[in-house]
């Protein structure tokens, strides 16, 4: 974000970005001889434009955004991937062309408890479907988890939502099939044991949620249906079909079945 080269990003930059955008600067001379592209592309998405100004104004302002600076979605998943263990770098679930309500969508496999690390944001795609194993190969509930700091990416549309499903075909389908999604966030909670009003996600080991930012972001879901889902693991423990574990009011959900 630093095009000016002064060693610190600054409002000066985000005008200098406009102006090369604009065709009022040099691309050449940007980032201290590098070319706007290396320091100026805060979206990572090879080019410049509108949204990386946008972006690089709300890091400026403090405001949550969806990915840090400079940092993109990560590699694209084939659709058919089956995702196991813990995903630790940013990724975005099957490419752009979209199989909406098709007989054959884009879809992406959970296979067991699948841990999203802190700091990493999982994009999942507009048409995409994403289903859990009933029988997970290691025995655990299939299960994704983003963990404190880590973001959900996930805007489906009206007219291409985003499905959470079972693995199983009609008519075998059924709840509790798989264990759904859950959301871990930074904002304050009501208990307390785990840092500063924290406290541990039912139905997982281990896995905290909660603190003190109430305006913590774990993402987006819009447009999104979650079925099928929802295990109980003993008595008063469960993994619901949607939890959302202390996340904090910049986190965006609307239009979920």
């Amino acid at each position: 974000g630093d095009l000016n080269d002064s060693g610190t990003v600054t409002t000066g930059d985000v005008t200098r970005l406009r102006r090369v955008i604009a065709g009022l600067e040099n691309p050449a001379t940007q980032c201290g001889g590098q070319g706007a592209l290396q320091c100026g592309d805060i979206r990572k998405d090879g080019g410049l434009g509108s949204g990386d100004v946008v972006v690089l104004l709300n890091h400026l302002a403090g405001n949550p955004t969806i990915f840090p600076i400079c940092e993109g979605p990560g590699n694209q998943i084939a659709s058919g991937t089956v995702i196991s263990g813990t995903i630790s770098s940013n990724q975005q679930w099957t490419s752009g062309a979209e199989t909406c309500c098709s007989a054959n969508p884009n879809t992406i496999f959970i296979d067991g408890t699948v841990f999203v690390n802190a700091g990493v944001t999982v994009t999942i795609n507009p048409g995409t479907t994403v289903r859990g194993l009933k029988t997970s190969s290691n025995g655990t509930p299939s299960v994704l988890v983003f963990r404190k700091g880590s973001k959900i990416n996930a805007p489906g549309r009206s007219d291409c939502p985003i499905i959470f499903s079972s693995d199983q075909d009609p008519p075998n389908r059924q709840k509790g099939d798989w264990g759904g999604l859950v959301l871990n966030g930074n904002a304050p909670t009501n208990c307390s044991g785990v840092g500063a009003g924290g406290c541990f996600a039912e139905g997982l080991t281990s896995t905290p949620f909660g603190g003190s930012d109430p305006n913590d972001s774990s993402g987006i879901v819009r447009f999104a249906r979650i079925e099928f889902s929802g295990i109980e693991i003993s008595a008063d423990n469960e993994l619901n079909i949607s939890t959302n574990n202390g996340i904090g009011a910049a986190t965006q959900f609307d239009h979920i079945q």
